[in-house]
């Protein structure tokens, strides 16, 4: 009976043993293993604009919750979900606008082979876009339109460090405004480089990212008239930790900046967007069983 039971202790211990990931960066579980996590994201983009020597207030700040689910469909391949419910209130000089409620739904695939890490995630709009009948502003937080993303990425492992780098393709299709102008927006394509480097500490992970973005123009067509929204291109730093309460249960905290430079607001010369630095912080809980 003593034997029994040791050998049923031994096998718990290295199925989770098993189940643990190797990397918070390129998180995925195990075969069979299911995933839900909630995470509390808080992002402030204090922006300004000015014209002709006069600055006004651009500013967005967001307060969202997501929400993940992921299936491990064998050690090195997983699926998953994800949607997010929050506020994004917006202040144009003195003032403001609160748009809000659910955003795209996201299918994603996420695998790997030996260093080489890759995934492909498919957004799908809940809705157009929608507007505020009387101020204008953007009453919604759906994307009004599909979207593509690609990565892949290399992963180097050497006793408790891990890193390596990840590229990333963002492709956002044609969005709809839901207006009798019949309004679209085209393009916004963003290809972001990250590299990255992570600390196993035996209860969790301390990592810290690096990365440059790119991201194109955006065109917005109103009944034939045509407005080119000036992409720009930007450094961004993550410095991210989990701490493992227990087998299932894991915290996450995620504080990061992006540095956006000073540049063109459209394509009719006049009017710029200012240098400002955009602030991140994210907090959330994982389950896995």
């Amino acid at each position: 009976m003593k034997l029994l039971s040791l050998a049923i202790i031994t096998l718990a211990s290295a199925s989770a043993f098993a189940a643990k990931s190797n990397t918070q960066y390129y998180f995925q579980p195990g075969a069979s293993n299911h995933v839900v996590e909630a995470n509390y994201l808080m992002d402030v983009k204090p922006a300004k604009t000015e014209t002709a020597g006069v600055e006004t207030d651009a500013k967005q700040e967001m307060s969202d919750i997501y929400l993940n689910y992921t299936y491990g469909m064998s050690d090195n391949h997983a699926i998953g979900l994800e949607t997010f419910f929050g506020n994004n209130k917006t202040t144009t000089g003195t003032t403001s606008s609160t748009a809000s409620g659910m955003g795209d739904i996201h299918v994603y695939y996420k695998g790997f082979s030996e260093i080489w890490h890759y995934g492909a995630d498919l957004g799908f709009n809940t809705e157009k876009i929608k507007l505020d009948a009387t101020t204008g502003a953007i009453d919604n937080r759906s994307t009004g339109g599909m979207s593509f993303k690609a990565n892949v990425g290399v992963m180097v492992n050497n006793a408790a460090m891990n890193y390596g780098a990840d590229l990333s393709y963002l492709m956002p299709l044609e969005r709809k405004v839901d207006n009798a102008a019949g309004t679209t927006l085209t393009g916004g394509n963003t290809l972001k480089l990250a590299p990255f480097l992570e600390y196993n500490w035996g209860m969790g992970f301390l990592g810290a990212e690096l990365s440059y973005n790119m991201m194109d123009d955006t065109k917005m067509d109103t009944s034939g008239v045509e407005t080119t929204f000036k992409g720009e291109s930007y450094a961004g730093f993550l410095l991210y930790g989990t701490y493992d309460f227990n087998e299932m249960f894991t915290g996450i905290l995620d504080l990061g900046m992006n540095m956006h430079p000073e540049h063109e607001e459209t394509n009719v010369a006049g009017t710029k967007v200012k240098a400002y630095t955009e602030t991140i912080v994210n907090i959330g809980l994982r389950m896995t069983f």
